[in-house]
């Protein structure tokens, strides 16, 4: 068993950190200005990476060998309630917030919202991407784990996933809510846990420089480009060049410690849906109170953190009390250990 990366918690802690900046009302000016392209837009990619190595790390302690056992019922019951309790609870805030601002919404508004992963902007796709994460991931761990070229079929899945995303005139809503645009990330987290960086050798330069390369062209010259459509700071292409840098940080980092990110990362996923709450029915409108921007950012990022960080310490026991209790529901050998859900990653 590999010894604990501390480092992976502080990505996350860092990671949710700029998911607070980029929520904040930015000019597309500026965010060009101040090259976010470049680190606060790789804020998801950090955490589908992590995804993709912490669920490796769960398959492997749980002898995962072909789909069969990845699919076993009981373990996606039990990755399915680690995300899906902090989303509920979430979302009952939500509704009560919606509620108040817009009036009652109806049933079917209520679900159809639900199932896109909450009523507003800031990052409501995330949950369903969790979900369908959950069934995406074993096929990609069986074809790292067991195709020797297994990294670059995955990186040709998503560019085809791009490419007919184009060529079928996919809208945006339905884009961002699916998970196919982060195969890529997902592979390379489960790459680095079973094959490690090192082996990409002169790769890695090739990813880096291409990765750079295409958020030049594409977000900066703003040059046509018919091999993605959406999200050109972060897509399959766009992402290439922080790969590299991520593997090598996570090998050279590992065993730095920083327990307050730590402590961020670990409570990532309630921070943000916290901020997710926060952004869309509170931020703008208490703009008009603060002295400055600056101000206004630093507020919202305390009180995202604070409440998100009260939020992890209430619901974890409950989500735990809840997968107890339903242990029996399955029949079969019991998975523990998994540590790709939602207290573990964001």
């Amino acid at each position: 068993m590999k010894q604990r990366n501390h480092f992976l918690d502080i990505a996350k802690g860092i990671a949710i950190l700029m998911v607070l900046v980029t929520h904040f009302s930015w000019s597309d000016a500026e965010r060009l200005k101040y090259l976010f392209p470049f680190w606060i837009s790789m804020a998801v990619p950090i955490f589908m990476i992590i995804s993709g190595y912490l669920s490796a790390a769960s398959f492997q302690r749980n002898h995962v060998e072909c789909l069969d056992d990845a699919y076993a019922p009981n373990l996606l019951w039990h990755k399915y309630l680690r995300f899906t309790v902090p989303f509920l609870i979430a979302y009952v805030v939500e509704l009560c917030f919606d509620t108040y601002f817009h009036g009652l919404p109806s049933i079917q508004r209520v679900l159809l919202r639900g199932m896109q992963g909450g009523i507003g902007g800031c990052g409501t796709y995330y949950y369903p991407i969790l979900i369908q994460f959950i069934f995406l991931f074993p096929v990609i761990y069986i074809i790292i784990k067991k195709k020797k070229h297994g990294l670059l079929l995955c990186f040709v899945m998503n560019a085809v996933y791009e490419l007919l995303v184009r060529v079928y005139g996919m809208n945006y809503d339905c884009y961002r809510l699916l998970v196919f645009r982060y195969i890529m990330l997902i592979a390379f987290g489960c790459y680095l846990y079973l094959k490690g960086g090192n082996h990409l050798g002169k790769i890695n330069w090739l990813m880096f420089f291409g990765g750079i390369a295409f958020i030049i062209i594409a977000c900066y010259l703003e040059a046509p480009l018919p091999i993605a459509k959406y999200l050109k700071k972060t897509c399959v292409y766009a992402i290439l060049f922080f790969l590299p840098v991520f593997s090598f940080l996570m090998e050279h980092l590992q065993s730095v410690k920083c327990g307050v990110l730590e402590l961020l990362g670990k409570a990532s996923y309630h921070i943000f849906f916290t901020q997710m709450v926060w952004y869309n029915y509170v931020s703008k409108r208490i703009a008009g109170y603060m002295p400055n921007r600056a101000f206004h950012l630093c507020f919202n990022i305390v009180f995202c953190v604070v409440v998100g960080l009260l939020f992890y310490y209430v619901e974890t026991p409950i989500s735990k009390k809840i997968m107890k209790a339903s242990e029996g529901l399955f029949t079969g050998k019991k998975k523990n250990g998994e540590e790709h859900g939602g207290n573990e990653e964001k």
